[in-house]
């Protein structure tokens, strides 16, 4: 044992890998003892906040300075590519502070980001990209445009509440989501709140977007606390209703129908890849005089499948899942691509873990959790958000997360590759 203990700590000095359980290794794509790039020896400052995200080769981060960074998935050429001394694009007189990590997001070669114009901002002036390798900011959408729907109103401030994919970007916008070309240009309506009224599913929020650019999965609500998940088309248009509280949860008792309200569906992903008929949500189910059961779905051309829920025993931990552990604090912890769904997990005893499991259901893989190996240390125990990832975190290979080290001597975002047995 001492000796495999020696092996780990030399694999992650000199080659920046740590072996992890199940098999998974993971590679430092940066950590705070790693030197920034023409900093005069200043090391990277990272939060758990700053959930990375992926596409391919590409991984994109925001340090604690406000800057955000690419690099590879290895942790190969570093290259910052905004920083609080640039100006936003659009003559808005302000220059970017980018203090949240899910603020930004990557795809193919270009980032695309929401201009955060002040420090701890929750909404900015717009949507911008930048190519991974630096260069030049390029407006998407913001603030000074009219919205499709209304021309006499504009769009309001942009939240994180974005899909970069294929050639568009989605985003939810003063309660409707539209659609905008990742190189700019007119918006189009998605869903929106025009002549809306209450108790109509027209308000909505979390979009996500298909690998054929052409659906959007998104959560709906009716302005009455009740919400459902709808899937529509990315040119406009609903194309039918994934789950609402008509419907039966599969692996529940007969009588256990989806919760409509609002609160209880949420994380809304689609798969991509080229099945992309996956379209995989966090739901819960109650039944009179029954306990609330949560779990993850998925809805494909087979209907509902259940991949997890809270009475699935959690591998390599205790008892089953926590409800309340799928939905993670501060970022959209459920992802899915190339048949893979990868989930925040807490068990029993209050360990969280990062899991996966296939669309199509069956054994739960752990990825890494509370306690285990990473870059000569362990993941931490005391802090119960020490690993953190998002939607955007899984490209359907690499997984990237932040990962607080034992004793909070230091975080790191890291990536594995996710090949299921």
């Amino acid at each position: 044992a001492a000796a495999a203990g020696i092996a780990l700590t030399m694999a992650s000095l000199i080659g920046g890998t740590s072996a992890a359980s199940a098999g998974f290794k993971f590679k430092t794509v940066v950590d705070t003892s790693t030197a920034v790039p023409r900093g005069g020896g200043a090391l990277f400052g990272l939060t758990l906040g700053s959930a990375p995200a992926v596409s391919g080769n590409n991984v994109v981060f925001t340090a604690n300075n406000e800057e955000i960074w690419t690099a590879s998935t290895t942790g190969r050429g570093l290259v910052r590519v905004i920083s609080p001394n640039m100006r936003i694009p659009g003559g808005h007189g302000a220059t970017f502070h980018q203090d949240y990590g899910t603020f930004v997001q990557v795809h193919g070669d270009t980032v695309v980001l929401v201009g955060l114009d002040c420090s701890l901002c929750n909404s900015g002036m717009g949507l911008y990209a930048v190519p991974v390798a630096g260069g030049t900011v390029k407006r998407l959408v913001d603030v000074n445009l009219a919205r499709p729907d209304n021309p006499e109103q504009n769009f309001g401030r942009f939240g994180d509440d974005f899909d970069a994919n294929g050639a568009h970007v989605v985003f939810a916008n003063s309660g409707g989501v539209y659609a905008v070309r990742v190189v700019g240009g007119r918006s189009n309506v998605v869903t929106d709140v025009a002549n809306c009224t209450l108790g109509d599913y027209c308000g909505f929020g979390l979009p996500t977007l298909d690998s054929l650019d052409s659906e959007v999965l998104l959560k709906a609500s009716n302005g009455l606390s009740n919400g459902r998940i709808e899937l529509a088309r990315r040119a406009g248009g609903l194309i039918t209703i994934v789950a609402d509280g008509a419907m039966h949860p599969p692996n529940t008792p007969r009588a256990y129908r989806f919760d409509e309200f609002f609160g209880s569906f949420d994380l809304p992903v689609i798969d991509r890849s080229a099945d992309h008929n996956n379209r995989v949500f966090k739901g819960e189910s109650a039944a009179a005089s029954a306990p609330r059961i949560y779990g993850i779905y998925n809805f494909g051309s087979a209907g509902h499948i259940g991949l997890v829920d809270s009475t699935t025993p959690v591998p390599g931990g205790t008892g089953a899942f926590s409800g309340s552990g799928f939905v993670g604090p501060g970022a959209r912890s459920l992802a899915a691509g190339n048949g893979i769904v990868i989930f925040r997990g807490i068990d029993a005893a209050g360990k969280l873990g990062i899991y996966a499991v296939r669309a199509s259901g069956g054994a739960i893989t752990k990825i890494i959790a509370q306690g285990d190996p990473i870059n000569g240390t362990t993941v931490d125990t005391a802090e119960p958000q020490s690993l953190v990832f998002r939607r955007e975190g899984f490209d359907g290979t690499t997984l990237v997360f932040v990962a607080q080290y034992a004793g909070n001597t230091g975080r790191g975002v890291f990536s594995t590759q996710v090949v299921l047995p």
